[in-house]
C-alpha cells in the first residue's frame, strides 16, 4: 500500500503542512515546529525550538527510493558548508496502515529554504542584481569544491536545486543524485549534462563544471542554452540588463569552455571555473 495524502494527515494530524511529490516515489513534507507532534521525527526539538523543517520521506515499496534517500543521507551527513542545506536528522518509521508489514519508511530531516532560483526567475519572475549574480554563482562554486575535495559530485546542479536563505544567500539543495566518483552513474537532467555521456558511463568532476556552467548561462543571458551551445550563435543568448556589458563577452566564453561537449577541452575542475569568474567579475 502506498502512503497518500490522507495517510499523511492522518499520522501526523498537523494544522498546516504542505505534500509535494517526488518523481521515484518521495514526498516531501514541509514543518513548522510548534506544531510538529513528533509522531515521525521523535528526536528533542528543544535545539531546534521555532524553526522550520523540511521532511523528506521515501516511499518503502520502492527500492531505488529508499536506496536513494538513505544515500542523500549518509552524504549530507558529512557535510558542513555555508552554502549547502544544512541537515538535522535521519529516521525510520513505519507509514504503512498494514500494522503486519514491518517495512519501514526512511525520512530525512533537514533546514527549509525559500524559492529556488527556477521559481524566483521563471514563474515570479524575478530580476536578480549583478551583485546577487556575483554572489550566488560564487557560493555555489565554492560549494561545489568543498563536495570534489570530499571525492562527491552533486550530479543535478541547476536553478531548481538552488534555493534561497535571503536575498543574498541561497543554497545547493537536493543531494538525491549525489555520489561518490567512484560510483557515480548517469541519471539526471537535460540540458544539465554533456549530451554525450550515456547511462552506465562513470562520470568525473566534469560534470559538476558542465552543470555550473549552464546554471553560469541561465544566471547572466535570456534565451534557450541548448540552442545556444548546439548553434555556436551567440546572438541566441540575450544579456540580462543587469549584467555589464563591459564583461559581456568574457562571461559567454567562460560558459562556452566550461561547457565544452569535448571533455578533454573544458575547464578541468571547478576551483579553475571560479578563478576564471572571479577574475572576470571582480572588477564591477
Amino acid at each position: 500500500m502506498y502512503v497518500f495524502r490522507s495517510d499523511i494527515e492522518r499520522i501526523f494530524q498537523l494544522g498546516s503542512y504542505c505534500v509535494e511529490p517526488f518523481q521515484g516515489g518521495l514526498y516531501r513534507f514541509d514543518y513548522d515546529s510548534k506544531i510538529f507532534l513528533g509522531l515521525a521525527y521523535e528526536k528533542s526539538l528543544k535545539d531546534l525550538k521555532d524553526k522550520v523543517f523540511l521532511i523528506k520521506m521515501a516511499n518503502p515499496l520502492s527500492p531505488l527510493a529508499v536506496q536513494s534517500i538513505c544515500s542523500e543521507s549518509e552524504i549530507l551527513q558529512s557535510l558542513s558548508h555555508s552554502a549547502i542545506v544544512n541537515f538535522i536528522d535521519f529516521g525510520w518509521h513505519d507509514f504503512l496502515d498494514d500494522s503486519s508489514n514491518n517495512t519501514k519508511t526512511p525520512f530525512i530531516v533537514e533546514e527549509l529554504l525559500k524559492d529556488d532560483l527556477a521559481t524566483l526567475i521563471f514563474k515570479k519572475h524575478k530580476r536578480l542584481t549583478w551583485t546577487q549574480t556575483k554572489k550566488i554563482f560564487s557560493a555555489i562554486c565554492d560549494a561545489v569544491v568543498y563536495l570534489h575535495n570530499r571525492n562527491i559530485i552533486h550530479g543535478d546542479i541547476k536553478l531548481g536545486n538552488i534555493a534561497q536563505v535571503d536575498e543574498f544567500n541561497f543554497k545547493l539543495i537536493d543531494f538525491g543524485a549525489a555520489k561518490n566518483i567512484d560510483t557515480f552513474h548517469v541519471n539526471r537532467t537535460l540540458p544539465y549534462l554533456s549530451h554525450h555521456h550515456a547511462p552506465d558511463i562513470k562520470w568525473s568532476f566534469l560534470v559538476d563544471v558542465y552543470s555550473l556552467g549552464v546554471l553560469l548561462f541561465n544566471l547572466i543571458a535570456d534565451g534557450e542554452f541548448l540552442v545556444f551551445r548546439v548553434t555556436g550563435n551567440r546572438d541566441s543568448a540575450q544579456k540580462k540588463e543587469e549584467v555589464p556589458q563591459g564583461i559581456w563577452e568574457d562571461l559567454i566564453s567562460l560558459v562556452f569552455h566550461a561547457t565544452n561537449w569535448n571533455k578533454d577541452e573544458r575547464i578541468s575542475c571547478v576551483s579553475e571555473l571560479l578563478n576564471y569568474f572571479t577574475a572576470i567579475s571582480h572588477t564591477t
